[in-house]
C-alpha cells in the first residue's frame, strides 16, 4: 500500500513539473553585449514575474494553461527602454537585447538669490513595535516591492538619503533595489523618476538601512511612492534567516505592494513600513 501511495505521489509530482511552461534565456545590453542583472521580467498586470540573476540569466515559470504562442513577455529596467518579446521568439533565440534609454538632461537654472537650506525627515520614520516578515527561500527575488506614498510637502526638495528599518535581520547580507515612482491618475505607482538603478546592501544584525543619494541630485516636486525590493540574498540554509521589516506608527498615507515583476500594484493591503527620506529644501 505504501509503495502505491509513493508511486502515485511521484506521478503527480512529475506531472506538475512537466506541466509547467518555462521560458528561459539571458538579458544582454545591446550596445556592450554585457549581461544585465536584476531586470524585471514578466507578463504585464499578471502575477507571473521574476528578475534576471547576476549573470543576466532568467527562468520565468508560467502555469500550464498559458499558451506561449500567444503571449509576450516584458523586460523593464531603469536606464533601458521597455521591451516586450513574444515568448516563442525567446524560446527560439534564448537572448533578449535591451537598448539604452537616452534621457534628456535637466535644464539648469541659475539664480543669484541666496536662500537658507533646511533639512528634515519625511515619510514613515517613527517605528512601531510591530513588524512584517519576509520569507525568502531563494537566493534571488522575484520583483516583489514594498512601498509607501510620501505626499508633496509644499517645498520642492532634494533627497539626501533613502532609509528603511528592519526589526530582525539574521541573513548574512541582502541586496535591495530602491525606487521612486510618480503616481498616475488612477492613484497607482507609474514611471520611475530615477535616471539609474539604486542599490543598497544590508548586513547581519543591521536595523537601519541607509543609502546616501546626494550625488544623484534627486529633485522631488510632487507626491511620490518610494519602494524597497530584495533582489539578492546571501545566507546559510541551516541558519534561521530571519528578515522582518519594522512597521511605522503615526503615518496614515497609502501603502503599495507588488508580488512579482510587472504584476498589478496592490494599494493599502499591507501595513505601513518604516521607510523615509532625509531631504533638504530652500526657504
Amino acid at each position: 500500500m505504501q509503495r502505491i501511495i509513493i508511486a502515485i505521489f511521484l506521478m503527480l509530482f512529475s506531472h506538475a513539473q512537466y506541466a509547467q511552461n518555462i521560458v528561459s534565456g539571458k538579458v544582454i545590453d545591446a550596445a556592450t553585449k554585457e549581461a544585465i542583472p536584476y531586470v524585471h521580467i514578466g507578463i504585464a498586470n499578471k502575477n507571473y514575474g521574476t528578475i534576471s540573476t547576476d549573470d543576466g540569466n532568467f527562468q520565468l515559470k508560467l502555469p500550464e494553461n498559458v499558451d506561449l504562442k500567444n503571449i509576450s513577455i516584458s523586460f523593464s529596467c531603469i536606464g533601458y527602454k521597455l521591451v516586450s518579446v513574444a515568448a516563442s521568439a525567446i524560446k527560439k533565440e534564448n537572448t533578449v537585447l535591451l537598448h539604452h534609454d537616452i534621457l534628456a538632461l535637466d535644464e539648469v537654472v541659475i539664480t543669484k538669490k541666496q536662500r537658507k537650506i533646511k533639512s528634515k525627515k519625511i515619510g514613515a520614520y517613527r517605528k512601531s513595535i510591530f513588524n512584517l516578515g519576509e520569507a525568502n527561500t531563494n537566493n534571488y527575488g522575484v520583483g516583489k516591492e514594498y512601498g509607501i506614498a510620501i505626499p508633496y510637502p509644499k517645498h520642492d526638495y532634494r533627497v539626501k538619503s533613502i532609509n528603511f528599518q528592519l526589526s530582525e535581520n539574521t541573513i548574512d547580507s541582502v541586496l535591495y533595489r530602491l525606487n521612486i515612482y510618480k503616481i498616475s491618475s488612477d492613484g497607482m505607482p507609474k514611471n520611475s523618476i530615477l535616471k539609474k538603478q539604486l542599490f543598497v546592501k544590508s548586513y547581519f544584525g543591521e536595523k537601519l538601512i541607509m543609502l546616501d543619494v546626494t550625488s544623484e541630485a534627486i529633485q522631488i516636486e510632487e507626491t511620490i511612492v518610494i519602494t524597497i525590493e530584495p533582489v539578492r540574498l546571501w545566507y546559510e540554509e541551516d541558519d534561521d534567516n530571519l528578515l522582518f521589516y519594522k512597521h511605522a506608527k503615526g503615518y496614515s498615507e497609502a501603502t503599495y505592494h507588488r508580488k512579482s515583476s510587472l504584476s498589478p500594484w496592490l494599494k493599502d493591503e499591507i501595513p505601513v513600513l518604516s521607510i523615509f527620506l532625509d531631504v533638504t529644501y530652500e526657504k
